[in-house]
């Protein structure tokens, strides 16, 4: 590794421990990709789900996400 090479890689080390922290408060938990007998829905049909976590303490609202 070359000095320069060193010098970024130290000061890109060093800018990104002064940037805040970021968490995401909701995570996903758990997937069923071939949902075949486990849950059914109103319908009685079988379709695939994930799950959502939210680790934060306030409510998180999720109307507008894509």
């Amino acid at each position: 590794m070359s000095l320069r090479s060193l010098y970024h890689t130290a000061g890109l080390v060093a800018a990104c421990s002064l940037l805040p922290q970021l968490h995401a408060q909701v995570v996903i938990n758990e997937v069923s990709g071939a949902n075949m007998t486990t849950f059914a829905d109103n319908n009685g049909e079988y379709e695939d789900w994930v799950e959502l976590f939210n680790t934060g303490a306030a409510p998180f609202d999720l109307s507008g996400g894509t």
